[in-house]
């Protein structure tokens, strides 16, 4: 799952547990700096849901026949 956070770092890593303030658990993680040029591997790491830039979109839309 990638995270972009409100510093402007981004966060990738295998979403392990959220809750309904959408704070999130990340494990094997790699963080990235917000200009991109440094990055860390951290092997958790939990995001209060205040420092989440936008919720990631959807891996898929449910289709819906009266959407159309």
């Amino acid at each position: 799952m990638l995270v972009e956070l409100k510093s402007g770092e981004t966060l990738n890593g295998h979403l392990v547990a959220s809750d309904t303030w959408m704070n999130l658990t990340l494990k094997e993680v790699v963080q990235t700096s917000p200009d991109g040029d440094r990055f860390w591997r951290l092997p958790e790491v939990y995001v209060r849901g205040n420092n989440v830039r936008a919720p990631p979109p959807p891996l898929s839309l449910p289709s819906c026949s009266s959407c159309r």
